[in-house]
């Protein structure tokens, strides 16, 4: 099963088969579709948040605050749904989104969300740095101000480092330190880690 901007696709035989799991209007994107834990699937359209029930039936449940506020991205961690637009950062539950840490994370451009083994949150922006949340106390990280990095997703190894995926190369952080591995002359940056 494949998400593009026109819709939810399956490749079955090396043919490609459309499946119409909801209304789909002209300005509708997809960039997204997660299953929740009762089975339903959540759909990111961008401009709205659609929820497809086991017994089909559709609905909107949420749009952005502002139309320059697309959703960007739905994460799971720890049985928790975090969604992410450019300006805030909710969690979503029964039904509806609550936003959380609007007073540090206001219009900080969040782009990934990541939980590490000693249950710190880390929240990467674009423009931003990284954030470090951890009970009620927070850090920010940004290495220096000539370097402004797009954080686009976190990992942990097997050491406790955790690695983050930037735009301009790839940081190993630490809530104290932060070290760079740049891309020398490559200027496509470094989109995932695992």
């Amino acid at each position: 099963w494949f998400v593009t901007g026109k819709g939810m696709f399956e490749l079955q035989n090396g043919i490609w088969k459309r499946h119409d799991l909801i209304p789909m209007q002209p300005h509708t994107f997809l960039n997204q579709v997660v299953e929740l834990k009762d089975h339903s699937l959540m759909f990111n359209c961008l401009d709205s948040l659609i929820i497809r029930f086991a017994n089909g039936k559709c609905r909107t449940i949420a749009y952005p605050v502002k139309k320059n506020q697309p959703f960007q991205w739905i994460s799971f961690i720890e049985g928790n749904c975090y969604v992410s637009t450019h300006n805030h950062l909710y969690l979503f539950r029964d039904n509806q989104l609550e936003l959380i840490l609007d007073d540090v994370l206001a219009n900080k451009f969040v782009r990934t969300v990541f939980m590490d083994r000693e249950h710190r949150l880390w929240i990467g922006t674009q423009k931003n740095g990284v954030y470090v949340f951890s009970g009620n106390s927070h850090i920010q990280i940004n290495q220096s101000n000539e370097h402004i990095y797009s954080i686009d997703n976190f990992c942990q190894d097997y050491e406790g480092n955790i690695w983050a995926a930037t735009t301009s190369g790839l940081m190993k952080l630490s809530p104290s330190w932060v070290e760079f591995y740049d891309l020398r002359n490559d200027q496509k940056g470094v989109r995932s880690s695992f």
